[in-house]
């Protein structure tokens, strides 16, 4: 029953996550980054990072699918934004 209440909850976190993402991406919002690249490069290292707590979170639980979904989410997203500090 642990386990289960922890898996809800990172996956509870993980798709709020995405949907910070896909905000980010999102055509209202270019808007808000438009001239500042540095805020918009800001926003998604703080994605890329609470993902990959979320991945470590999940494998320490023993969640190991959780972990390798958010992963290859994070090298998705990571091929498609390419930026070098990432």
């Amino acid at each position: 029953m642990k386990q289960q209440a922890a898996f809800k909850h990172l996956l509870h976190h993980f798709r709020a996550t995405k949907g910070i993402v896909k905000q980010t991406f999102s055509v209202n919002s270019t808007s808000l980054y438009e001239g500042d690249n540095h805020a918009y490069e800001l926003a998604l290292a703080r994605c890329v990072g609470a993902l990959d707590c979320l991945y470590w979170q999940a494998m320490g639980n023993g969640l190991v699918n959780l972990g390798k979904g958010i992963r290859r989410y994070t090298h998705k997203l990571k091929a498609h934004v390419q930026v070098d500090y990432l």
